[in-house]
């Protein structure tokens, strides 16, 4: 049997400050700690868990529940492949399953208990995820060959879904993982920072600690080159909306908007400024908040030392427009 493990999911909103406290995380004894730049996607892409679950369980109906499967299991194959030759022409090249060997596999199992039954049959609502090639030689099939498409259709339930859930999870990222050496999985940006109480549910124990930072180095961060954080300039200042100051500022307010009011003791707030100049006070809430006693903190200071990290803060001071960061700061900062 797999060892139920606890989770803990670090969550920021784009160069909040994330791989700071991944690199605290990763000094204390128990934690599993991957790469602060692997992320774990699969929850929280289009058509990924958190969609499934919304159809199977939240929103149920026989037609969406049937789609959302159908797609589920779809996903779980793209964002598993390895592609090699011509597929990595086409492929999205996530390759899940060089880090998680048994993903596709436990996710059929997965589907396969959710199913009350199946069995093949035309559904026209298939066609909606056709593409136009795809119908019109399915139209010519019917037309002239009197031939008819059917698909496997599932009556799925989504009465024991967060059970199974736990389960299939857990044995999912838990694949490689020394259950001698390790109590606690960490993932990154699994949860997201605006509703990370949702996915807690998908877990037998599960925590999120979410990173925020002060917008105006956020985007200074996004605008400037710099090794192992914003390497890749032109692509990350677009995904940050940080080509235009006004784009930005509307990203940002939108984020905040979307952070969800409900109060969860499994998710932990934190500011970037508080972990750097508050590093003891800090220091001592995460314990509290993760219930490990701190002498179990034994490589301190070896990958995050505040005193070092007391650099990324207030960088915005040097920043070329400072036209925009006082814009930042009028819409943006308390104050």
């Amino acid at each position: 049997m797999t060892k139920q493990f606890k989770v803990l999911d670090l969550s920021g909103y784009m160069f909040s400050g994330k791989a700071a406290l991944h690199d605290f995380i990763a000094e204390i004894v128990g934690f599993h700690t991957p790469s602060n730049r692997v992320e774990f996607d699969l929850l929280r892409v289009k058509d990924g868990f958190a969609d499934l679950e919304n159809a199977v369980n939240s929103s149920w109906s026989p037609i969406r529940s049937d789609e959302a499967v159908r797609r589920y299991i779809k996903v779980v194959n793209k964002i598993g492949e390895v592609p090699k030759g011509f597929r990595r022409l086409v492929a999205p090249g996530f390759s899940y399953s060089t880090r998680y060997p048994e993903l596709v596999k436990l996710s059929e199992k997965f589907i396969d208990d959710l199913t009350v039954a199946k069995w093949e049959m035309y559904w026209p609502y298939h066609l909606l995820d056709m593409t136009p090639f795809e119908i019109f030689i399915h139209k010519l099939k019917r037309k002239f060959l009197g031939s008819q498409e059917n698909v496997i259709f599932r009556l799925v339930s989504g009465e024991r879904f967060y059970e199974l859930a736990k389960e299939y999870l857990n044995n999912l990222i838990s694949s490689g993982v020394d259950a001698d050496t390790y109590d606690t999985i960490i993932l990154n940006n699994a949860f997201e920072p605006f509703d990370p109480g949702r996915f807690i549910n998908y877990f037998h124990d599960a925590r999120c600690i979410v990173v925020n930072r002060d917008p105006r180095d956020i985007y200074t961060v996004a605008n400037e080159f710099s090794e192992g954080f914003n390497d890749q300039v032109k692509l990350y200042r677009d995904i940050a909306g940080a080509f235009d100051v006004n784009v930005f500022i509307d990203r940002i307010k939108t984020y905040r908007h979307h952070v969800s009011a409900n109060y969860s003791s499994r998710v932990l707030r934190i500011d970037f400024e508080d972990l750097v100049l508050k590093y003891e006070e800090t220091a001592l809430k995460i314990y509290s908040f993760l219930g490990v006693d701190p002498s179990r903190h034994i490589d301190k200071f070896k990958y995050f030392n505040p005193e070092k990290s007391k650099n990324n803060i207030g960088i915005w001071r040097d920043f070329s427009d400072q036209d925009s960061i006082r814009k930042i700061a009028h819409e943006l900062c308390d104050a």
